[in-house]
């Protein structure tokens, strides 16, 4: 994808003002870099960003809604973000419990991020993306198998993080022994519906998975 040479300058001089957490300005940045590559959604996703940080729910949707317009296929968080926030929009959840749970991607810690996670499971046993990064987050394998399964049988699971759900589940059978399970999970994973994200890891994996 070729981008306005101006947009790029635009969307790098969004990311330096909101760095210096000049939100408003950051966002006239990245809106004049949108109307110059109107196909590009990576400006429009930091505007959801910052509606998210800023808590201003109704608008991150508004915003991560028009990347998903251009990235139906997913586009990094904007799937499990759509899902989580309407799912507060219908009352499932309360507001705030998306965001809350976002934070794990730029918390250091890795004992804090677990704390956050499990923190959330326990409170709310059926939010199906924070099943899925515990099992990025436990060490042993039997632990992180215990969190894909309890994920995995959740109500409502958006398509992020039930394909990332199996896709661990896989790679978890194989750390377990079982290398021609995990294989065949993926192969019968790569015929069903999924983000792109996910399926150029699934296809990744199975290209390291010498017969």
């Amino acid at each position: 994808m070729n981008i306005n040479l101006k947009a790029k300058e635009l969307f790098a001089q969004g990311k330096s003002l909101a760095s210096d957490k000049l939100f408003e300005e950051a966002i006239f940045s990245y809106e004049d870099a949108a109307k110059l590559a109107p196909e590009w959604p990576e400006p429009l996703y930091e505007i959801a960003f910052i509606y998210l940080i800023q808590t201003k729910f109704d608008r991150a949707l508004e915003f991560y809604h028009k990347v998903d317009a251009l990235r139906p296929g997913g586009y990094f968080t904007t799937k499990v973000a759509i899902w989580g926030l309407e799912m507060e929009v219908q009352k499932k959840y309360p507001e705030g419990l998306y965001v809350a749970f976002a934070q794990v991607d730029w918390t250091k810690n890795k004992t804090r991020r677990l704390e956050i996670l499990e923190e959330i499971v326990e409170k709310f046993p059926d939010y199906a993306p924070a099943w899925r990064k515990l099992s990025d987050e436990l060490e042993l394998p039997e632990d992180r198998m215990i969190a894909i399964n309890r994920g995995l049988e959740c109500e409502d699971l958006d398509i992020e993080s039930s394909g990332g759900l199996l896709i661990n589940k896989a790679l978890v059978t194989q750390m377990l022994g079982d290398k021609q399970g995990a294989k065949q999970q993926l192969k019968a994973l790569k015929q069903t519906s999924m983000s792109d994200n996910n399926r150029e890891t699934v296809e990744f994996i199975l290209s390291t998975m010498n017969d």
